[in-house]
């Protein structure tokens, strides 16, 4: 229930926020939806390099621990015969190793998400490709703000996040031209 109370409070924030600075509209670029595929193929490219720095990362970080439990659980699986108290242990063993890998994408996840919102801060951000101009002062601060919380935010989903966008984008753009269509 707290959880769903900081939520409200932060809407409710946010709506005030916007009631008493009264923030001006920022001006889209000239069809902005021609402007996406561009900025999708950036954005993929980017998670592309991310995933594989992650993976370098992690591996050097945690690929002999994982290297063990496997190691581990071959040698329980050559068994021919395992007595109770060796599918116990291998139980337990296929619970670590899951307990492993399950920390493991916790770390790549917290490693996306940093590596992410560092990739914005130094300029590579999604939204400011799609306004014409970013307002000086403070609804331009907070439009950066939100823009590299967004971005980061992506990158961190990865390449597979991005291309599900890329996808829909796709089918919208087909059912648009197929609407405009005189038939």
């Amino acid at each position: 229930m707290q959880r769903y109370f900081i939520t409200l409070l932060f809407v409710l924030c946010l709506a005030l926020l916007g009631f008493f600075w009264q923030p001006t509209g920022l001006p889209w670029r000239p069809q902005p939806l021609l402007v996406l595929p561009m900025v999708f193929g950036y954005v993929v490219l980017v998670c592309l390099f991310l995933e594989r720095a992650i993976e370098v990362f992690l591996s050097a970080l945690r690929g002999g621990g994982a290297d063990r439990l496997d190691q581990q659980l071959r040698a329980f699986d050559a068994l021919v015969n395992p007595d109770e108290s060796a599918r116990t242990q291998h139980r337990m063993l296929q619970q670590a190793r899951s307990d492993y890998r399950s920390h493991s994408r916790l770390i790549a996840q917290q490693m996306g998400l940093c590596m992410g919102l560092l990739v914005a801060l130094v300029g590579l951000r999604i939204l400011e490709q799609l306004v014409l101009d970013v307002p000086a002062g403070w609804q331009g601060r907070l439009f950066s703000a939100v823009d590299i919380l967004l971005t980061g935010s992506v990158l961190a989903g990865g390449s597979d996040a991005v291309n599900k966008l890329t996808k829909a984008y796709g089918q919208l753009m087909a059912s648009m031209a197929k609407k405009e269509l005189p038939q």
